[in-house]
């Protein structure tokens, strides 16, 4: 690990290096950006001065501001997913407004699209060999019943699919992307928010069976400005061997300079229906069943009581007690975006509650964020982010188990009834007892993120990030004690109680470095240079206590039995990366890239893991020769294949 370490303090330094071109003489750039054929104007338009590391987006009435753009030739680069691309030449006069008016047309494929982060390089994606999909995260939650990111992800990529572990409120989906790709390994995609390496786990800390919370969950799809998912070849070459299941970028709102201040208030209320018949148990009365005699402790007189031998009965226990209920959802969320004049910021608070259709099922999540963006100089921006998450998730035992609702009542029989069990597998307060059981997590989530963009020049550009994922979760296991013996072991009726504390770190600090040069009239070069390093620590220590006086002395220190124990990992990763981009005529990439990766899980006497990396991309329908043989045919087509490991 010692021998990267200088490559990363390298690369840093280089960064940081100042210029003299931060004092320039400078005036302002505003317009209107509309769609071509409606001349509606479009919101969430991005707008940048092309070499700089000035931009905005338009507001709701499509209208953008740049302040401090340096004075001179400058050329407007607009974008928005779903259009095509333009750019437009300014000429911008030391303390004037230049004033652009601009329209979008749709277009199906965009190959001019500029991917945010999901690359290096070339920024277009038609310059880009690997498969990088693009979601508009925030025009989709304005039109769409969005509750969740997975809810933003199902069915919107090809290739990316999602599973759900179960129908419980609170429970993540499992995430694949172009299938599995792994025996023994994970086949989940890894995620970074905002260029930092984020939790992404399907995690319980006490078990029920597959009802599992999703870390990725915990984002309020409202924070979400774009979500970017790399495929293929360049998932490990940019960001290590274990993203070979593909990365998830997820990209935060930011404020826009010079917009003044806009700002939202939403609240919603949804039931949610159980919409679910159970299947009824059925039994044969017996000649034993038929005479059995009645006790004053039976609920209600057996169904076989009374019938001929050989009749068959039939019994719901979960229909008969009502075990499924109605379900709710509210929403409580405020947000609020601007900036001045060479500043941004977004912020914003939101409480999300659900109650699912079984009793024992809840989840909440209370989150604030608060992301700010400055621009000193034309050459520099300096990105803040702060996000802030708590998420109590309630979920009932598993149904695989006699301690689950279904479980509990499907393997019952009919022939019970009026007996102690009344149709359930135990007795016939089941039901009450697994209300009970109290299977709780709470995560509180710290994610602070810094970011730097540094261009010194139009051809040379830097960005350094650094942040953290932070979560500390407390989670219990309670089965109360009771005198009628409901679960079945002397254990669990004597009263149990399992407590555990997790502590989970992950920093990441990440550099990317970018030269453009013209090697020749039609052909250019793009150098990419960067380096990672990741470090993941994970405290357990958990206890249980079985034997209690009272239900409300369920401490683990008021239990007669306690054990308990501690889980302890510390993980680091350290790796760089180089890739050379040819453009010829801006129609065909070539692409040779390699990264070299040490991880303290290879071990202390293992060489470092090179992963390397070939591409072409060519859009072929630019060519003369296509356009003039096969006129009309295809309005765009592009070729493209990549290989790495």
């Amino acid at each position: 690990m010692k021998k990267f370490r200088w490559l990363l303090a390298a690369l840093v330094a280089v960064a940081l290096v100042p210029t003299g071109s931060w004092a320039q003489e400078r005036g302002t750039v505003t317009g209107t950006v509309t769609e071509a054929q409606t001349k509606r104007p479009l919101a969430g338009v991005q707008v940048s001065i092309a070499g700089t590391t000035l931009g905005t987006i338009t507001n709701a009435q499509g209208r953008f501001l740049i302040p401090n753009v340096p004075a001179g030739a400058r050329e407007v680069r607009i974008s928005l997913i779903g259009y095509g691309v333009q750019s437009r030449a300014v000429n911008v006069v030391e303390g004037a407004t230049a004033t652009l008016e601009i329209d979008l047309a749709q277009t199906a494929v965009a190959l001019d699209e500029v991917v945010v982060t999901g690359t290096a390089g070339r920024q277009e994606r038609r310059a880009q060999a690997a498969v990088v999909a693009t979601v508009n995260a925030a025009s989709i939650v304005e039109t769409a019943p969005i509750t969740s990111v997975a809810d933003l992800l199902a069915a919107r990529t090809p290739g990316v699919s999602l599973t759900g572990t179960s129908g419980t409120s609170g429970t993540g989906q499992q995430i694949r992307i172009r299938g599995a790709s792994s025996l023994s390994l994970s086949n989940e995609p890894i995620v970074f928010i905002d260029g930092i390496r984020a939790d992404s786990r399907a995690t319980q800390l006490y078990g029920v069976g597959g009802q599992q919370a999703s870390r990725l969950n915990d984002i309020r799809p409202e924070d979400i400005e774009s979500i970017e998912i790399v495929k293929g070849p360049a998932a490990a070459t940019l960001y290590g061997a274990d993203a070979s299941a593909g990365v998830i970028q997820i990209i935060t709102k930011r404020g826009r300079a010079g917009s003044g201040f806009t700002q939202s208030l939403s609240a919603e209320y949804n039931t949610i229906d159980a919409n679910f018949t159970p299947p009824s148990n059925f039994a044969v009365c017996t000649a034993a069943r038929t005479t059995a005699t009645l006790t004053s402790g039976d609920p209600a007189v057996p169904l076989c009581f009374g019938q001929p031998v050989g009749t068959i009965i039939e019994d719901n226990p979960l229909v008969r007690y009502d075990v499924f209920r109605t379900g709710n959802m509210r929403s409580l969320n405020w947000s609020g975006r601007g900036g001045g004049e060479s500043y941004g910021f977004f912020t914003s608070l939101g409480t999300d509650r659900e109650e699912g259709t079984l009793p024992s099922n809840e989840y909440g999540r209370s989150s604030g964020r608060f992301n700010f963006n400055f621009i000193p100089s034309p050459q520099l921006r300096i990105e803040a982010g702060l996000g802030l998450i708590r998420i109590e998730t309630r979920l009932p035992d598993n149904d695989n188990n006699i301690y689950g609702y279904l479980g509990g009542g499907l393997l019952g029989s009919p022939a019970t009834v009026g007996r102690p069990a009344d149709g359930w597998f135990a007795s016939n307060r089941q039901v009450d007892a697994i209300s009970a059981i109290d299977n709780r997590n709470v995560a509180m989530r710290t994610t602070p993120t810094f970011s730097v963009s540094y261009n010194p020049t139009g051809w040379f550009t830097n960005r350094l990030n650094a942040g953290a994922d932070m979560t500390r979760t407390e989670a219990q296991n309670f089965f109360p004690r009771n005198e009628v013996g409901w679960y079945g072991t002397a254990n669990l009726n004597s009263g149990q109680i399992s407590q555990a504390r997790q502590n989970r770190d992950q920093y990441t600090i990440d550099y990317l470095g970018n030269i453009t040069t013209a090697v020749r009239e039609n052909v250019s070069a793009d150098i990419s240079f960067g380096a990672q390093a990741i470090a993941t620590r994970s405290d357990v220590t958990f206890a249980t206590g079985i034997g209690l006086t009272t239900n409300a002395a369920n401490a683990i220190d008021a239990a007669a039995q306690q054990t308990g124990g501690q889980n302890y990992s510390e993980s680091r990763q350290l790796g760089g990366f180089g890739q050379v981009q040819f453009g010829i005529n801006d129609r065909l990439f070539l692409q040779v890239a390699g990264r070299l990766d040490q991880a303290s899980a290879f071990g202390a006497d293992a060489p470092p893991f090179f992963s390397p990396k070939l591409g072409v991309s060519y859009v072929l329908s630019e060519e003369p020769f296509f356009a003039a043989r096969a006129p009309g045919l295809l309005s765009t087509l592009r070729l493209r294949a990549a290989w790495g490991t």
